[in-house]
């Protein structure tokens, strides 16, 4: 299962200081692998979790891991969480060096699970609209002023005109 963020692309977004800052625990000018494997894994479950949420399933994701929007939305939110690793980098709120760069991200995939933003490449798996649940039925849709399907067959309008 590919991922929606690599190292490249998080590492685009660093200069070299900031990478061995942000990666760089044990001081050997070298960003350590488990430290950025966390982060990535962290910033792709959260993508897949959005996603979810809208309806697809894992192999609609594996799909979508090459749509640049959803991968620079995900390192977006890889800077996040390594700018939030260590207490000493987190202001009083609690939130790390990058915390708003993280959140817009964030907004982003919500806007996207809500249908309000569109994935670019969503049409090769299929578009799904607004978040699912279990099978709904067409023909007598969940509706809280909907009239009854026997209302509607019959042509006749239901209480409030309906």
């Amino acid at each position: 299962m590919a991922g929606f963020v690599d190292e490249d692309a998080v590492k685009a977004r660093f200069s070299a200081d900031q990478w061995l800052q942000f990666f760089d625990d044990d001081g050997d000018g070298v960003a350590d692998a488990s430290i950025v494997a966390e982060v990535l894994a962290d910033a792709d479950a959260d993508v897949r979790a959005h996603l979810k949420g809208k309806g697809y399933t894992d192999d609609d994701l594996d799909q979508l891991v090459a749509d640049q929007t959803l991968r620079r939305t995900a390192a977006a939110i890889a800077m996040g969480y390594a700018g939030e690793r260590r207490s000493e980098w987190l202001n009083d709120q609690g939130q790390g060096r990058f915390h708003q760069v993280r959140e817009r991200a964030i907004q982003r995939l919500k806007a996207m699970q809500k249908a309000d933003l569109r994935i670019p490449s969503e049409a090769a798996v299929g578009v799904k609209n607004k978040r699912v649940g279990a099978g709904i039925d067409a023909a007598d849709p969940p509706f809280v002023f909907a009239a009854s399907a026997a209302d509607r067959a019959s042509g006749k309008p239901g209480p409030g005109g309906f």
